[in-house]
Order: C-alpha cells, then sequence, then structure tokens
C-alpha cells in the first residue's frame, strides 16, 4: 500500500504495524475494468482543471491508527499557481481544544505553524503546486497538487469495482470499492466520486489483521540479567486492525481568492469556520 500511503500521508501509520516476515499466500490481481478504470481518469483529470478548491474534512472513523487517532478535521483551500491555507486539527493530550498544524503559502512565502511545539518557520513560496505534493495528505489534495492518484490506486489494488451510487455532500456519487490487501491485512478502500464533477466526497479504508500463522515455540530459557527467572517465548501480539473514514465538503472553483497575502501565519487562516 505504499503508493496510497505516498498519496494520503494519513495512513501512513500502516507501515508500523506491519510485522517484519508475515507470510500469506500470495494475492491474485484482478485488472481494474474499464468503467473504474474511466471514473479514475476523470478525477485526476479534474482536480488539476480547478483553478481553486475549498475542501472542508471531517474525520469520522480514526480508530487504532496511532497517527491517525485523533484527527478531529482538516480545511483545504488552494488558489493557482501557488497560494494554499492547509489546516489540520487533532485531540492532543495537554491541549483543551483540538491542536492545529497549519500550512500557508501566499504566493511569496510558505509558511508552517505547529501548535504543539510551538514551532514556526518561514520559507520562500514554491512556483506552484508541484513544490507542495510532500504536504499532501488525502487523495484529494493530492490530486490538486498534480499526483497520479488513479494510477496509484490501481497500482496498489488487488481489484476494483463499483457499486451502487450514493448521496454524500450533497452530490450523487459513484463509489469505489478496491481491495487493498497484503500479507498482513485484508484491506477494503471505498471512495465516493461525485458523478457529474468527478470530486471525492467521501474516503474509507478498512484492514482486518490476518491470523498470525501458527509458529513452534523455543522452551523456557534462564533469564541471565535475573538469576532464577526465565524468559517464556511468547506469541507477538497481532498487528492492530485499522479504521479510517473521512468525508469532504467541497466547493470548486470558490470566486473568494484564497489564500490572503497578510495575516494567514501563523494565526487562524483566512475564511476559517474555527
Amino acid at each position: 500500500m505504499s503508493g496510497i500511503r505516498a498519496a494520503a500521508a494519513a495512513l501512513s501509520a500502516l507501515a508500523a504495524c506491519s510485522p517484519a516476515g508475515a507470510q500469506a499466500p500470495a494475492i491474485p490481481v484482478i485488472p481494474a475494468p474499464p468503467e473504474v478504470r474511466e471514473l479514475l481518469a476523470g478525477t485526476v483529470a479534474a482536480y488539476r482543471k480547478l483553478r481553486s478548491l475549498r475542501q472542508e474534512t471531517t474525520y469520522t472513523k480514526t480508530a487504532t491508527v496511532a497517527a491517525a487517532a485523533s484527527l478531529v478535521g482538516a480545511l483545504f483551500e488552494a488558489r493557482r499557481p501557488n497560494r494554499m491555507v492547509l489546516e489540520v486539527r487533532a485531540r492532543t493530550p495537554g491541549f483543551a481544544q483540538p491542536a492545529v498544524t497549519r500550512f500557508v503559502c501566499d504566493g511569496r512565502k510558505f509558511y508552517t505553524y505547529q501548535q504543539v511545539a510551538n514551532n514556526f518557520t518561514e520559507a520562500p513560496a514554491p512556483k506552484d503546486f508541484v513544490g507542495l505534493q510532500t504536504l499532501s495528505p488525502s487523495l484529494e489534495v493530492a490530486a490538486f497538487t498534480g499526483l497520479d492518484i488513479g494510477q496509484a490506486l490501481l497500482e496498489e489494488s488487488k481489484s476494483m469495482k463499483l457499486e451502487a451510487d450514493e448521496t454524500s455532500d450533497g452530490v450523487l456519487c459513484r463509489v469505489l470499492v478496491a481491495d487493498m490487501s497484503d500479507p498482513v491485512y485484508v484491506a477494503t478502500t471505498r471512495i465516493a466520486i461525485g458523478k457529474d464533477d468527478r470530486l471525492i466526497r467521501r474516503f474509507s479504508f478498512d484492514a482486518v489483521a490476518r491470523p498470525l500463522p501458527p509458529r513452534e515455540k523455543k522452551p523456557p530459557e534462564p533469564d541471565p540479567d535475573n538469576p532464577g527467572e526465565f524468559l517464556i517465548d511468547e506469541d507477538p501480539l497481532p498487528p492492530a486492525d485499522v479504521h479510517f473514514d473521512y468525508e469532504n465538503r467541497v466547493e470548486a472553483n470558490p470566486s473568494c481568492p484564497m489564500p490572503c497575502s497578510s495575516g494567514c501565519s501563523p494565526g487562524p487562516p483566512c475564511g476559517s469556520t474555527r
């Protein structure tokens, strides 16, 4: 699932859940049908054609993933060629309200702010969103910056199909379901994509750990650091199941130019609903 993690950094903690040396039968790969490829190609093209985008994200299920378990919401406002506000809010021990991590590019300077570390940085702005691709915390932001999320999904999926349409963010959506299983997890990704505008409204990832294969245990051995005690060869803990879900409220090509050239850093971004 490395390609998806690169495009959606919020799922990067999955790497830490995979024990080394896990073995499972090879998983057959079934080529994606034409209707899936067409939908993905249309989605990639739709994001690349956007002049500006405003997206509010609400995380509805983030169980067991250490890096994502406290995520509450995110705000992404961007205007080409290189203006952007990206704000992520997460519940954090020691903070009464969700802590903020914020990235702002006003066209001239690129600012970062981390409330937990009380850290603020400033650097020259990249000329376009290609220079901001490493910030992509979701498939939608990755697509806006120019990454080919369709190809990443095709490469990482064992099979893909379309399910019945559903309504999300007030629009009718095609529902793409991808089998993302690997030797450690039986995993499924569901993505609701606007039927007309091809923009992503909902993303979910569910992975259930496969049973650990049986192994031969070593007999108890004397503990060299504690005389009279023995080391017991215990079975390792199974990897944690992963459940991750978020919904988007999307405004394509909003008329309000975002972000403004002043007052955006490190304080709340323009247009923030907090």
